[in-house]
C-alpha cells in the first residue's frame, strides 16, 4: 500500500504545484512553463511505465514478488531524497531540469513494479472473496495518497511552507516500507509454480517429454501462457480510468480557472473536496466486493456512467457555477471506469510465471497511451468541437473498458468464479 500511496501522492502534488516546481527547476525565460509545463509535469511520470512494468515484471516472475517489492520501494525512496535536496535552476542551471526529469521518469519506472507486486502478492495469498477486498484495498491507497497530496499542497500554499519537506516525508515513508517488506514471506503460489517448472524442465532433459507434460490439466493453470485475448482485454480494461482521472482533476481544474476565475489556491481547495468524495465513494465499491462479485459492480456502474458521460458536454455548456462542475467531477470519479474493485479478478487470469510481467507492462502501456492522449487530446478536441469534443477521447476509452469487463465476465463464467456464493464461501473460510 505504501508504494501505491506514494505514486499518487507524488503525481497529485506535482500536478497541483507544477507552477511552483517548474519555476524552481526550469528556465522561466524559455516559455517552457507557459506552453508545456503542466502537460510535461503530468506525463513525465508515465513515460517509462511500460518499460518499468516489463523489467520489474520479468524480475518478479523469475526471482519472486518480494524482491521486486523491496527493489521498487528503495528506488522510490532514493528519488524522493534526491528531489528534496536538489539545488534550483538558479544554482546549477540545466542540470537541475535534467535531474528532476530523470527522477520523475525513474519514479514512474519503479512505481508500477511496487504497485503491481503488492497487488499480486495479496491476490496469490488469499482466496475469493477476501482476495477481492484485500487487493482492491491496496489500490485504494492511491486515492488516499491523492487526498493527502492535495491537503499538503493547501498547507504549503496557504502558510508558505517549504515544499521540500513533502519529499523528505515521502522518502521516510518509503524507507519504512522498505524495512517492513524485508520480513515478508514469498507468495506460496509463486513458489509452487517455480517448483513445478523445475520438475517439467527435468522431465524435458531426461525424457524429452516436457512439452507433453505442459498439457497436463493439473499443471497448466500454474504455468500456461495466457491467451492473447485475455491480455488485450486487460489492456482495454485499464484504458478507462486515465480519462476519468485527468478529466475530473486536471481538465475541470482548467475550466474553473478559465471560466470561473479560480485561482491556483481555489482549485486546490476545490479538488481536495472532490478527493474526499472520491475516498468515500470508492471505499463503498471496495467494501461491496465482500458481498458482490467485482465484475458485477463494474457492470452496474457502467449502466449509469455511459448515459452520464454522454450528457457531460451539455452540462458543461450550461454550467453557471462551480457547484455544477463539482457535481460533474464527483459523478465522473465515483461512477467512472475504475478497475480497483476488480483487480483481484483480472490478475488471476494470467499464468503464475508470467502474471507480473504482462500485468505490469499492459497496465503501464495503457497509462502512458491514455494519459498522453487525454492530456493533449482533450484540449485539442475542445478547441475544434467545443465541449462535445470531450467525447472523442472519453467515449472510445469507456467502450474499450466495457469490452474488457465483458471479456473478463466471460472468462469468470467459464471458470465458475462469477457464480461464487459469497456468504457460503465466507462461512467456510471463517471455519
Amino acid at each position: 500500500m505504501i508504494g501505491t500511496f506514494l505514486e499518487y501522492f507524488d503525481l497529485m502534488l506535482y500536478v497541483h504545484m507544477a507552477s511552483i516546481l517548474n519555476d524552481v527547476f526550469f528556465d522561466t525565460t524559455s516559455g517552457f512553463n507557459e506552453k508545456y509545463g503542466a502537460a510535461f509535469a503530468f506525463c513525465s511520470t508515465f513515460l517509462l511505465k511500460p518499460f518499468g512494468g516489463f523489467f520489474m515484471g520479468y524480475l518478479g516472475d523469475k526471482y519472486g514478488r518480494k524482491s521486486v517489492l523491496i527493489l521498487s520501494t528503495s528506488i522510490m525512496a532514493l528519488c524522493c531524497l534526491v528531489i528534496a535536496n536538489l539545488p534550483p535552476y538558479a544554482q546549477i542551471g540545466i542540470s537541475a531540469s535534467i535531474t528532476l526529469t530523470l527522477c520523475r521518469l525513474i519514479q514512474g519506472f519503479a512505481s508500477i513494479g511496487e504497485t503491481t507486486s503488492s497487488e499480486i502478492y495479496m491476490a496469490e495469498n488469499l482466496s475469493p472473496p477476501k482476495r477481492y477486498f484485500s487487493t482492491a484495498l491496496i489500490a485504494y491507497a492511491g486515492v488516499l495518497g491523492m487526498a493527502f497530496a492535495l491537503f499538503i499542497a493547501k498547507l504549503i500554499i496557504t502558510f508558505n511552507l517549504n515544499w521540500r519537506v513533502v519529499f523528505w516525508i515521502g522518502s521516510i515513508i518509503a524507507i519504512i516500507g522498505y524495512r517492513a517488506r524485508r520480513v515478508l514471506h514469498e507468495s506460496p503460489e509463486f513458489l509452487s509454480a517455480k517448483q513445478k517448472l523445475l520438475v517439467l524442465l527435468k522431465i524435458d532433459q531426461n525424457t524429452k517429454k516436457g512439452k507433453l507434460a505442459m498439457q497436463d490439466e493439473h499443471l497448466s493453470p500454474m504455468l500456461i501462457i495466457s491467451p492473447v485475448r485475455a491480455k488485450f482485454a486487460y489492456f482495454c480494461a485499464f484504458c478507462g480510468w486515465p480519462v476519468c482521472f485527468y478529466f475530473s482533476y486536471v481538465y475541470c481544474g482548467d475550466i474553473l480557472k478559465q471560466d470561473f476565475n479560480f485561482t491556483k489556491e481555489m482549485v486546490i481547495h476545490h479538488n481536495f473536496n472532490l478527493s474526499l468524495f472520491n475516498i468515500v465513494g470508492l471505499f463503498g465499491w471496495v467494501y461491496l466486493t465482500n458481498f458482490i462479485h467485482p465484475l458485477k459492480l463494474l457492470k452496474f456502474k457502467l449502466f449509469f456512467y455511459v448515459p452520464f458521460l454522454c450528457s457531460v458536454p451539455f452540462l458543461l455548456t450550461i454550467a453557471e457555477s462551480s457547484s455544477l462542475i463539482l457535481f460533474i467531477q464527483i459523478i465522473g470519479i465515483v461512477l467512472g471506469n475504475s478497475t480497483i474493485p476488480a483487480k483481484g479478478v483480472f490478475l488471476m487470469h494470467f499464468g503464475t510465471l508470467e502474471r507480473f510481467k504482462y500485468s505490469a507492462f499492459l497496465n503501464g502501456l495503457s497509462h502512458v497511451a491514455l494519459y498522453i492522449a487525454t492530456s493533449f487530446g482533450l484540449s485539442y478536441f475542445r478547441n475544434k468541437m467545443g465541449n462535445y469534443g470531450i467525447l472523442c477521447i472519453s467515449l472510445p476509452a469507456t467502450l474499450a473498458f466495457a469490452w474488457g469487463v465483458k471479456e473478463f465476465i466471460r472468462m469468470e463464467k467459464k471458470t465458475g468464479d462469477y457464480y461464487i456464493d459469497f456468504k457460503t464461501t465466507q462461512n467456510e473460510l471463517s471455519n
